[in-house]
């Protein structure tokens, strides 16, 4: 009996540590799968952090692109006569180009006696402008664009 109870003994010892190794390889395998797996979705955030950011910059270059066209669009109807610009926005692009004139006219002057003479008369039309409030009320200021 001593012995048959012995060689159970050895028996489920034998069973235990093949058990184990299996449990130790199994568990082996599990974190290297985990690792790949998590290195795997690090890449795919890298790269998906990446995107966002290219995505980021293109669609703020799309609003600066916006931007512009919708400046020059008031611009072009303002050239043309054309009544698809606010009196808001005359009130910018006037002041814009008249300041961008004057600046001009300061750095070109000494070059052209008619330059010199013309300066005032921008001068004055900047000043006017600046003085100029649309009425935030009246219809032809219903636009909230504002220069400044």
């Amino acid at each position: 009996m001593k012995a048959q109870v012995a060689d159970e003994k050895d028996h489920v010892i034998k069973e235990i540590g093949a058990i184990n190794t299996v449990a130790r390889n199994t568990i082996s395998e599990l974190q290297q799968d985990l690792g790949n797996r998590v290195r795997e979705e690090l890449e795919e955030v890298v790269r998906l952090k990446r995107e966002a950011f290219e995505l980021g910059k293109e669609f703020g270059q799309f609003q600066a692109m916006r931007k512009t066209n919708e400046w020059l669009e008031g611009l072009l109807s303002l050239v043309e006569g054309g009544d698809q610009i606010t009196v808001c926005q005359v009130r910018v692009i006037g002041l814009m180009l008249l300041k961008g004139i004057s600046a001009w006219l300061d750095r070109n002057r000494r070059n052209d006696v008619s330059l010199h003479n013309l300066r005032p008369s921008i001068n004055n039309a900047v000043l006017e402008l600046e003085r100029w409030t649309p009425q935030v009320n009246s219809a032809e200021g219903s636009n909230s664009f504002s220069a400044n």
